[in-house]
Order: C-alpha cells, then structure tokens, then sequence
C-alpha cells in the first residue's frame, strides 16, 4: 500500500512562496522523513530534488529515486502554493498522509491536529514512530 507525501521548500519572499513535488510512496516518517533529513539537507538538494517534479519513489540519491517525467516520461508537475493558508489547506488532503516543508535549513511536517508544521523529531515523539 502507498504512504503518499508531499515535499515542499519555503521560498521566503518570492512568487510563488512555496513549491514542491508529490511523492507516490513510503512517505512516513522513518522512510521519505528520514530520507529528506539525512540526504536532503541543504538548499540545493532540496531544490535540484524538487526540479525533478513527482515520483514515485524518492531515496538517498537523485540517480536512484523513481521520478514520473524523467522514468515514466510523463509531464513535470511541480506545484505551487501562493499563501501559508493555501499550504495548510493542501496538508490537510486525505489524499496526502505526509507534508514535509523544507525552511530555514531544517525540515518540517505538517501537523492536521496543530494546523501547522512540526519539527521531525517533534512528530516522532507524538506519533511514536523511529
């Protein structure tokens, strides 16, 4: 069964403010959290990663996650958000378990019960998960 999330980085002051990519599969907390935490750590990355548009599958490297425009030559489909309100609203999607938001160098969830976004470690505590 799919655990679907969303990877999203904060684009400060620009337009859109937010942009981020769909992600098909083990979107938990210790599979995509856990991946984005240790591998996807920087500006950059995070960037170059959500360039790729939707995947399936997203792992330690760019070369090996599964990328529906690169893999399966399908449209490159990047979203974009234009308020906090409109983020929020899209972390409360059934279709979407997970929301992760890449800010000030760190990542994030989004929490349905709090409305907002959590540190990881935060989420692992109350979801009791690794």
């Amino acid at each position: 069964m799919s655990t679907r999330g969303k990877v999203v980085i904060d684009n400060g002051n620009a337009h859109p403010k937010y942009t981020g990519i769909y992600c098909g599969h083990d979107s938990y907390l210790s599979g995509l959290g856990k991946v984005l935490e240790e591998n996807y750590n920087t500006e950059e990355k995070v960037r170059e990663l959500i360039g790729m548009g939707g995947a399936s599958s997203i792992y330690d490297t760019i070369e090996k996650s599964d990328f529906y425009c690169r893999d399966a030559h399908e449209d490159l489909d990047i979203e974009e958000y234009e308020s906090d309100k409109e983020l929020k609203e899209e972390g409360h999607d059934i279709f979407c378990e997970y929301m992760y938001l890449f800010r000030g160098g760190k990542w994030y969830v989004f929490d349905t019960k709090k409305d907002d976004f959590i540190t990881l470690d935060e989420a692992r505590k109350l979801w009791q998960e690794d």
